[in-house]
């Protein structure tokens, strides 16, 4: 009785689902449900090499004309299924020029021209919490910045007389660390809103993220099936976005749970893989009849769901290849045909003094950003891997995956099997390539 009290707010003698959810994510109200953590750069990034990879061809961390004028011969050889498009998947897999050197620049190179700024609390009602925040983000722009005890004017060239105005409050052209304080007050270039769809919720519709720019010189923002790109002159922004609660997970591990009703062997491979008490199988299906009806498959929804489902991981990174990202216009890693025509006249443009040479200062900071609804239990491959044992018969046959030859997730039309009419059918979003939640049922 003293258990059930502490749920039952309704004091009714039952705990609902909705009672239950607060007592769960109650450890959440001590920490913002939204964890962001800085990893710098992305992982198994070459952090000694040049940002602008196989293209730089001397690995002196510029790019000249001859360099620039061999960039589509120098890109083409990586499509490896003649497709006319270089994936981001067919650049990682490529081991030669990972070991040639492939990733960020070195700290020396990128030290003058790149910043990334750490989000802080600054919402607390507790002054000195607010100060010991506003000098903690100083110091780290500090230290992400420069060696130096302060920042020049010249050295931000790219912002408006305005802005550095707001932070230089004594006019010496100068940011020290106590104006650089009150950076964090300044009001955003643009503002990112993503939602997912409800825990309980049946429907087709995934996630849905769009970008409002605040500044009319913010830049410009596109989206993909899995995220979406804020280009600017100065600043490439790449969105991921991830969700383990999908309607292909709920339906693959229904399916999963039901060949494991019939197969003890497989029960036990569940039960530790998904982090359930023994015996969860006799609650899972009361009536033995070794089928979920949907009450009983939404209940254990719910429990999978309960713990997880309200926390949204952001990991923010610096671009293991920027290079990539900057001739990727619509932000959907492949670079197209028309894109590799016209990488050269795009670096061209970023050649500031005109020189005729790009160098890492001219290079604009391209950060990644992944948007996570995670839960390692409920991922694809994971609910996949965990019917190994079973028999042949429950097992589907992936067909996306067979006609997927360069393995980058999409369809494109040289890889489908289908006619014509039946590709432009299934290209929902009409963009050329079909997607797996344009195409597959579980």
């Amino acid at each position: 009785d003293q258990i059930i009290s502490m749920y039952d707010t309704e004091a009714d003698k039952a705990v609902s689902l909705d009672e239950l959810k607060p007592f769960l994510s109650r450890g959440l109200s001590r920490n913002n449900p939204l964890q962001i953590s800085d990893i710098g750069v992305a992982p198994n990034a070459d952090t000694a090499s040049s940002p602008w990879g196989s293209l730089d061809r001397d690995d002196n961390y510029s790019l000249d004309a001859e360099e620039r004028s061999k960039l589509e011969s120098s890109l083409e050889r990586y499509d490896y299924n003649g497709d006319a498009i270089v994936s981001l998947l067919e650049l990682n897999e490529n081991r030669t020029m990972q070991t040639a050197g492939d990733g960020m620049s070195s700290m020396r190179s990128m030290l003058d021209t790149t910043t990334l700024l750490l989000p802080v609390n600054t919402d607390s009602e507790d002054v000195s919490e607010r100060k010991s925040a506003r000098r903690s983000f100083s110091r780290r722009l500090m230290e992400r910045y420069t060696f130096s005890i302060d920042i020049p004017r010249d050295s931000w060239s790219s912002w408006s007389d305005e802005r550095w105005a707001m932070l230089d409050s004594n006019e010496d052209e100068v940011l020290d660390r106590e104006e650089l304080e009150q950076a964090i007050d300044l009001p955003a270039d643009n503002v990112l809103y993503l939602s997912f769809p409800g825990l309980s919720s049946q429907s087709d519709m995934e996630f849905k993220l769009h970008c409002q720019s605040v500044h009319s010189e913010a830049g410009s923002w596109s989206t993909t099936v899995s995220g979406g790109k804020i280009g600017a002159a100065h600043f490439t922004c790449n969105l991921e976005v991830q969700d383990a609660y999908t309607k292909n997970s709920r339906e693959l591990l229904r399916t999963r749970l039901e060949a494991a009703l019939k197969d003890t062997q497989l029960q036990t491979i569940f039960t530790s893989q998904l982090q359930l008490q023994d015996g969860a199988f006799g609650l899972i299906d009361p009536n033995d009849d070794k089928k979920l009806d949907e009450d009983e498959f939404q209940r254990v929804w719910n429990w999978l769901s309960s713990r997880q489902g309200a926390r949204l991981i952001v990991r923010w990174m610096l671009s293991e290849r920027p290079w990539f990202h900057i001739l990727d216009e619509n932000g959907d890693q492949r670079l197209t045909e028309v894109e590799l025509s016209q990488a050269s006249t795009r670096l061209i443009s970023l050649d500031r003094n005109q020189n005729g040479e790009l160098t890492p200062d001219e290079m604009p900071l391209v950060v990644r950003m992944e948007l996570d609804r995670g839960d390692n239990r409920l991922e694809l491959n994971q609910i996949l891997g965990m019917t190994n044992q079973a028999s042949a018969a429950v097992e589907e046959q992936d067909w996306f995956s067979a006609m997927d030859a360069n393995s980058d997730g999409y369809l494109a039309k040289e890889e489908y099997f289908g006619d014509a009419d039946q590709f432009s059918v299934a290209d929902a979003d009409q963009d050329g390539f079909l997607s797996r939640n344009e195409v597959y049922e579980p």
